[in-house]
Formats: C-alpha cells, sequence, structure tokens
C-alpha cells in the first residue's frame, strides 16, 4: 500500500503468479532490505546486518522456472480473471442480500479473489446455507468472517463455470425467500 514499509507477494500455487508455494517480500528502505536479505540467507547475503534469526528462504529452481512461466502467462490470466470477474457482476447484479465487491484504490486488478457482501436478512438465507446449497453443486464457495462469501475464480473457472455458479446463487436465494420465517 502508499507508504507502506513493504509488500509481500504470494506465490501459492491459487494465486495469479504461482511458484508453487513461497512468497517474497519487496521494500525501497535499504536498511530493510539488507536486514531481510541477511534472514532469508543462513549464510548472509550483502553486507553483514544484525538480525534476530536467519532462515532458508531462498525459492528451489523449479520454483523460481514455475514463477518465470507463470509471469509469461500472467496478462492472459489476468484478463481471464477479469472476464469472470464482469460474469459475476452481471450474474449477481440483481440479487437481492448478495453484493459483489468491486475493487477500489488499486491502478488495476488482477481479480485472483471473488467476494461478495452477504445479508442474510435480505437474502432469506443464511450465509452458511448457501455454501452448503453450492456445495451440493459442487461448487466451493468459502465464508470469510461471518458475512462474506469468497466464490471460485482462476484458472479453473471458466465463463460458463461463473454462469452455473450465479445461476446455483439466484435459484437459492429463490428457495431461501419463499421459506421466510422457516427454521434454517
Amino acid at each position: 500500500g502508499h507508504g507502506a514499509a513493504l509488500e509481500v507477494f504470494s506465490f501459492d500455487a491459487a494465486d495469479i503468479v504461482n511458484a508453487g508455494g513461497g512468497a517474497c517480500v519487496a521494500t525501497d528502505d535499504d536498511e530493510l532490505a539488507a536486514r531481510l536479505r541477511n534472514i532469508r540467507s543462513s549464510y548472509g547475503a550483502g553486507r553483514p546486518v544484525s538480525v534476530v534469526k536467519t532462515s532458508n528462504g531462498r525459492m528451489s529452481e523449479a520454483q523460481a522456472a514455475l514463477g518465470l512461466m507463470s509471469l509469461d502467462d500472467f496478462d492472459a490470466n489476468r484478463e481471464r480473471n477479469r472476464a469472470s470477474f464482469e460474469a459475476y457482476r452481471a450474474g449477481l447484479g440483481g440479487l437481492a442480500g448478495i453484493r459483489l465487491v468491486v475493487p477500489s484504490g488499486v491502478d488495476a486488478s488482477n481479480h485472483q479473489t471473488v467476494v461478495c457482501a452477504f445479508d442474510e436478512d435480505a437474502a432469506g438465507l443464511s450465509r452458511d446455507a448457501l455454501i452448503a446449497v453450492l456445495a451440493s453443486h459442487d461448487i466451493e464457495a468459502r465464508g470469510i468472517a461471518s458475512s462474506w462469501l469468497r466464490l471460485p475464480i482462476g484458472a479453473h473457472v471458466d465463463i460458463a463455470a461463473v454462469g452455473r455458479v450465479c445461476e446455483a446463487i439466484g435459484a437459492a436465494l429463490a428457495a431461501g425467500a419463499t421459506h421466510e420465517g422457516a427454521a434454517a
């Protein structure tokens, strides 16, 4: 973020830049960079700087190769995610109780995560009940905190799959609204 001392970039298999796990830290603070280099390398790197502990934080050649291949595909993957995100926006737009969170305060988003605010009263069913309905359709949605929902996106989700997710959510909300007041 703006003014932050450092940023951490995850390279997990589910991330848009994938190196089979791990992460990197970026900073424009030279002293912090020197400390981080000495922490990640059990034999030191650059000028010696005192650190609390060291660890083996180096990437393997195989991980680096995966990461480089992933970077080659970054633009195409970001565009695919953007198209999926727009399909979610269109498919969920008219539904009561669910609101797609649109990234703000960023120059560009890679749309690697789709998060919705979920209002159980307006939706007519609980967030966890919706997750269970989606699971019955082999759709993996996850709850975040108490009133948030994360929907699938990424290389394994095409536009048709987004359409199926939106249809399943619409059907679940329609069914829930007809059972208002019924015990969940």
